[in-house]
């Protein structure tokens, strides 16, 4: 973490502890979901069966949330330099599950 644009804190719930995690303004929204996927493996928790639990079915997405704006979804392939308002040091951000939607 010793070259990168900011630093965001990730809450994971099923963790009961935060992530932090340093980011460039070109690291996409999607590719720190997905770290964040393999290391909670790594530790042995799986977010994708905590998503569908919570969810209730099998058809459950993980999603990554801002919580300073009221909690609004970020799609994957935002990076966080065109986030708005514009991403500040130390924010604090919600991986959560949601139903999918869709097809």
């Amino acid at each position: 973490m010793s070259h990168y644009w900011k630093k965001i804190r990730v809450q994971v719930e099923p963790r009961q502890k935060e992530f932090l995690i340093g980011v460039q303004q070109d690291t996409k929204v999607g590719d720190v979901l997905n770290s964040i996927v393999e290391a909670c493996e790594g530790e042995g928790i799986s977010l994708s069966q905590w998503a569908r639990n919570k969810v209730g079915t099998t058809s459950a997405n993980l999603v990554f949330m801002r919580k300073s704006t009221e909690l609004a979804l970020l799609p994957p392939d935002l990076t966080f330099g065109e986030l708005y308002p514009q991403l500040e040091d130390d924010e604090t951000f919600v991986i959560d599950a949601q139903g999918q939607v869709g097809f």
